[in-house]
């Protein structure tokens, strides 16, 4: 593993920390969601960008790619079908 691959790994690895502490940290369920997109987005490109970095444009490159615009599209699609459906159920506190 290049040094390129490897810096792109802990960029993933800090992704994944700063996601935990805001989760945390954040009080309402609506933006602790922004937290597991912001994971989705920012370790799923870094492990991309590592894999290219390590390989090249190969076949895991392309799957990780793959995966990593399945989970963007998915991801966000189940965010907001989370979201509403807390705020039709009422179970959800009001937001300032």
């Amino acid at each position: 593993m290049s040094w390129i691959s490897g810096l792109f790994v802990a960029v993933a690895v800090a992704v994944m920390w700063l996601a935990a502490a805001g989760y945390v940290r954040l009080r309402h369920p609506l933006d602790r969601l922004h937290c597991a997109t912001f994971v989705n987005a920012g370790a799923g490109l870094a492990l991309l960008a590592a894999c290219l970095a390590a390989e090249g444009v190969s076949d895991r490159a392309g799957n990780i790619l793959v995966v990593v615009a399945v989970n963007l599209l998915g991801g966000a699609a189940a965010s907001y079908a989370t979201a509403r459906a807390l705020r039709l159920r009422g179970s959800l506190p009001e937001v300032d």
